[in-house]
């Protein structure tokens, strides 16, 4: 049997369940570091401010596809970044530094020497203790200014934070105001965890900017298992729809749910009943709402997330040999065009694909 996974809004904020990491990999003496006291001029991490401000023609799904992929490429940032942004510096086990400006490129634990008080608050002793610091925390000793997150350090420099965008995007080989912005897929190193319940894993959390989605649909594994879900959310009339994965974190070592596209091959709805009744017919809808109303269909009803742009992408070769047949919706060109598109890939597979007019 399945497990019933709770609702969105109930496990960890994504990028936070980690965050007091049992990690005790130290950094260089506590005289070097030089935390400021009580945090002074902290600027938190504002990465998440503004994405909602379309431009140039971009939609807001476009605008929260690069916030996701910027945040994901900067935790942490990339070391030739950071050197840009920290003449002098070098990388010394978790973090990188010049001996003034130190940015942490994992959590890490670290032992320092607070003064303890008596009642009158006369000085009584100096108090060991563990601190954590968490990925992407950074301090400047000189302007005691501290903060979370590339892009507010970025700012800490005197860049606004679109400046500060532009110039990291850049960086990084991305433009900021491009259009038909596609979800990232795994980063390099990341793997794939296609059964979540195996790992014990908690719900998906709500996306950071935009919270709990209007709707959510769970893909299941070769298994039958709850594997990953497509979300959509409905912001000022427009539709925003991404995945939400489960990975085995390269950086961190441990699962995290991440809002990343999951590999081609896993994209199928319905994938378990393809592979397990190889003898029904299949039929192919171009959303997951229409494939929703005829899942009592004496057949397997498949479908995918993403939209058009990533058809070529699916794994259809689990199709070949198949009785499949696609419905378009002749109101809809993309999903006339879809059509095309699949009866070029069932050919190149050197099966046949059936099309027929939804309804």
């Amino acid at each position: 049997m399945n497990p019933t996974f709770p609702p969105m809004g109930y496990g960890p904020r994504l990028g936070d369940a980690f965050v007091y990491s049992t990690a005790t990999c130290p950094m260089p003496p506590t005289a070097a570091i030089q935390l400021p006291p009580l945090y002074s001029q902290r600027l938190d991490d504002d990465s998440c401010q503004g994405w909602l401000d379309t431009r140039d023609g971009q939609t807001i799904q476009d605008r929260v596809r690069l916030m996701d992929t910027l945040c994901e490429l900067t935790t942490p940032p990339p070391i030739k970044l950071l050197a840009k942004l920290i003449p002098g510096g070098w990388q010394d086990r978790q973090f990188f530094t010049n001996g003034t400006i130190f940015y942490a490129l994992s959590d890490m634990s670290v032992a320092i020497v607070e003064p303890a008080y008596f009642m009158d608050q006369t000085y009584a002793s100096s108090m060991p203790r563990n601190i954590i610091i968490p990925v992407n925390a950074w301090t400047n000793r000189v302007t005691g200014q501290q903060g979370r997150g590339a892009f507010s350090f970025v700012r800490h420099f005197g860049a606004d934070i679109e400046r500060a965008r532009a110039w990291i995007a850049e960086e990084l080989g991305i433009s900021i105001n491009c259009r038909d912005v596609q979800q990232m897929g795994l980063a390099p190193g990341d793997v794939f965890i296609d059964s979540p319940d195996l790992y014990g894993a908690c719900s998906p959390s709500p996306h950071p900017v935009l919270g709990l989605p209007k709707n959510a649909t769970w893909f299941t594994s070769a298994f039958g298992k709850y594997s990953f879900l497509f979300a959509n959310w409905a912001v000022n009339s427009q539709f925003v729809g991404l995945f939400c994965t489960l990975v085995l974190d390269a950086k961190l070592r441990l699962p995290v749910w991440k809002f990343v596209r999951p590999p081609a091959e896993a994209m199928l709805f319905n994938l378990h009943r393809i592979l397990d009744e190889p003898s029904l017919p299949v039929y192919v809808f171009e959303s997951l709402e229409t494939a929703g109303q005829y899942q009592e269909t004496p057949g397997v009803v498949a479908t995918w997330a993403g939209g058009t742009d990533i058809v070529h992408e699916i794994g259809w070769g689990r199709l070949a040999g198949r009785d499949v047949t696609y419905f378009f919706d002749q109101s809809d060109y993309d999903s006339v065009v879809v059509g095309h598109e699949l009866k070029k890939i069932f050919n190149q597979l050197g099966a046949e694909l059936k099309v027929a007019a939804n309804g």
